[in-house]
């Protein structure tokens, strides 16, 4: 798991940038909803970031088998 501070910096409409702590030049762009309510700016938010080995297997499999579909094709 990795865990990281970020800032926000403002609000556009439905999306809400952010200022990860330690990276001034950065931003990240996060749509309002899937924040808790009540921020605004200058509100810091705890960010944890977690791989999901399962959905990330699934994904890759499904990746693996939509480039072979694709080379048949190109080699029919």
């Amino acid at each position: 798991n990795l865990e990281w501070r970020a800032t926000v910096d403002r609000s556009e409409g439905p999306t809400v940038i952010l200022i990860p702590a330690g990276h001034p030049q950065a931003r990240l762009l996060i749509a309002r909803d899937l924040l808790p309510d009540g921020i605004g700016d200058g509100s810091v938010l705890l960010v944890q970031v977690k791989l999901d080995e399962e959905a990330t297997a699934a994904g890759k499999r499904e990746i693996a088998r939509l480039q072979k579909d694709l080379e048949n094709r190109s080699s029919s």
